[in-house]
């Protein structure tokens, strides 16, 4: 949330900063170009120094293309509607975009029309409308409504695209792609028009260099590593921001007048943010939190149920989720969950142990799997801690608490010795959550897997092998481990 709102700041000084360049002779198309070119070369700085995993080629493809048309189209469109309605009144059309891409997300399963987030999304719109109702006064021109509308839709767009990007992708990385796409097109139409004319006064590169830094490279990346964190309908909320803080930036350094029902809106819109970081307290309700079968636990906000033959149907609607099918080339049939879920089951009888169902001990949501079972690693026998959840809940910590309860169950309960943990190499997020749990690298493994760059699953894909250990030892040698019916990913 405060990547969110760091961006939401930064976007907000743009207005301040363009007109700073063009009071210092600088012109709209060579702004423009300016600042995605810098921008780009700024972050591709980053990108070399930090040397992130190298993506995909459809993925660098998808990075190129939100810049070069998506971001572009919405500018282009936000430019093309201000002369029919004004400043205040296309800013306020493109603020429909959260209601679009909260929409969007409903109707795909990946939101929750909850009372607190309903709220939230109609304090912020009603905010950002108060607040500039009051900025000037402009008139509704059908094309500008269009126009500001197509602005809507193309940002919305944007964002849920930006949103489904590989999630092991390095964020900073994505915008060098973004900024790019978008610097090309920019060449391009200022070229075609006779351009760049870049004899203006060394005051108007200062200003557009800043814009390049500030309201560019650092607010896109820091919007795509909040909306990575808490999804796109949470992060396109907190944008509703930005409007309200160009407008207060207005009044605090150059004079402006806030009247007293603008300033009611831009309370309202600190009340969305504030509701958006509430997190739900436990609900009483029977059955969310008490346990329907032996081996189940409860920890502080998941309860995790023992799968077996009857979790056949929620382990199949798990599977279904984009954020999980991806580690798993594809999502399951039926047929398959039905012979995971008895093999986990079969697991719990003749062990006493195998993996969860999760569920949000708030309001019972399915969350997503994961804890312990015995693998084979090098030819021993040993414990293996694994978890995956879907992908609207990534970012809440809920694979570090199922890894953690299986953690304890080994050591605790069944005074294990070791337990392992193992994902695809380039599998940066599961990784980070074994460091998060105490394991320690051990050194890579191969098994059938994910292999980065390659389609489906191949039979000798590198795996990181992790390792925590209760008591001194070490595990030895080299090879390949056995699978459990989960995986660690």
């Amino acid at each position: 949330m405060a990547l969110c709102l760091a961006s939401a700041l930064s976007f907000a000084v743009l207005p301040f900063l363009a007109n700073a360049a063009y009071a210092a002779g600088v012109g709209l198309g060579e702004l423009l170009l300016i600042r995605f070119v810098v921008a780009a070369i700024a972050l591709w700085a980053i990108v070399a120094i930090r040397r992130p995993a190298r993506p995909h080629p459809r993925i660098i493809a998808i990075g190129l293309t939100l810049g070069a048309v998506l971001y572009a189209a919405q500018s282009a469109l936000y430019f093309a509607a201000l002369p029919y309605n004004g400043p205040s009144l296309t800013t306020l059309l493109l603020y429909t975009f959260p209601v679009i891409v909260f929409v969007v997300l409903l109707t795909r399963g990946r939101e929750r029309a909850t009372p607190g987030r309903l709220l939230a999304l109609i304090l912020a719109l009603a905010g950002v409308a108060v607040v500039l109702s009051g900025t000037s006064s402009g008139r509704l021109d059908p094309i500008g409504i269009a126009l500001g509308l197509g602005t809507a839709l193309a940002y919305a767009t944007y964002i849920l695209v930006g949103e489904s990007v590989d999630a092991t992708l390095d964020r900073i990385l994505l915008g060098a792609l973004v900024c790019t796409g978008a610097a090309v097109t920019y060449t391009v139409v200022t070229v075609g028009s006779g351009g760049p004319r870049l004899d203006f006064s060394p005051a108007g590169w200062w200003w557009a260099v800043a814009l390049a830094l500030i309201s560019t490279a650092f607010a896109l990346t820091t919007f795509f590593a909040g909306m990575h964190l808490i999804g796109a309908a949470s992060a396109s909320i907190i944008s509703c921001v930005e409007p309200v803080a160009t407008v207060l930036i207005g009044v605090s350094l150059f004079g402006d007048r806030l009247s007293g029902i603008q300033l009611l809106g831009a309370v309202a819109v600190v009340t969305a943010v504030v509701l958006l970081q509430r997190r739900p307290e436990p609900d009483p309700q029977p059955g969310l939190n008490t346990m329907s079968e032996p081996g189940g636990r409860l920890t502080d906000r998941l309860r995790l149920e023992p799968i077996g033959a009857q979790s056949a149907a929620e382990l199949w609607r798990l599977q279904q989720d984009p954020g999980i099918a991806a580690w798993y080339a594809g999502r399951w049939s039926e047929a398959q969950a039905r012979e995971h879920a008895m093999a986990m089951g079969e697991g719990w009888a003749r062990e006493g142990v195998s993996k969860w169902l999760a569920y949000e001990r708030a309001n019972g949501e399915l969350v997503g799997r994961g804890g312990l079972s015995r693998t084979c690693v090098d030819g021993r026998d040993c414990y293996e801690v694994g978890w995956a959840v879907r992908e609207k809940f990534w970012g809440r910590g809920y694979a570090t608490e199922i890894g953690r309860a299986g953690l304890s169950l080994a050591f605790d309960t069944l005074g294990a010795e070791e337990v392992v943990s193992f994902t695809e190499v380039h599998n940066t997020q599961s990784r980070a959550v074994m460091e998060r749990l105490g394991m320690r690298y051990e050194r890579d493994i191969t098994l059938p897997g994910l292999v980065q760059g390659r389609a489906g699953i191949q039979d000798a894909a590198p795996f990181a092998l992790y390792l925590l250990q209760d008591r001194p030892g070490q595990m030895g040698g080299q090879g390949k481990a056995g699978q459990s019916p989960e995986g660690s990913g």
